[in-house]
């Protein structure tokens, strides 16, 4: 189980359209789903960078 400032700084993170999921839930050890999730979750708009 994720913290909760763990998930909230990921969100951030993937919101800012710099870096693909994947790669932020690499970097961070995270699962790239469970990242996806956690988006939804918030129900902000996130560019999916997919190169």
């Amino acid at each position: 189980m994720y913290a909760h400032k763990f998930k909230s700084e990921l969100v951030v993170i993937t919101r800012r359209g710099e870096l693909r999921i994947a790669k932020v839930a690499a970097d961070f050890s995270a699962v790239g789903e469970s990242v996806r999730r956690w988006i939804e979750q918030t129900g902000l708009e996130v560019e999916i960078r997919n190169d």
